[in-house]
């Protein structure tokens, strides 16, 4: 998984506002002739996508109590956290 978002990371973006369609190497939120660059909302999606406790709390009490014991549980999670905080980074 920590593969995979940094190579997420190190791609170009490009805005998914069809009117838009603004094309960067780098994460910006500043004003361009096309409007407001909706890149924000690919980094707000990948915050939400590696947000273990916040699916944790969509799982019924046995679920969570499941998932919690499977051997993989804790790094999966402290990778979570770890890709969280190079988001909050990014996004900030």
């Amino acid at each position: 998984m920590s593969e995979f978002v940094a190579k997420h990371m190190s791609a170009g973006y490009k805005c998914d506002e069809p009117t838009c369609e603004y094309k960067s190497n780098h994460q910006t939120m500043k004003w361009c002739r096309e409007g407001l660059e909706c890149l924000f909302d690919q980094q707000i999606f990948w915050r939400n996508i590696l947000d273990v406790e916040n699916a944790l709390g969509k799982l019924t009490a046995s679920e969570a109590k499941s998932a919690r014991m499977r051997p993989e549980f804790a790094e999966t999670r402290n990778e979570s956290i770890g890709m969280m905080n190079l988001t909050s980074v990014i996004i900030l």
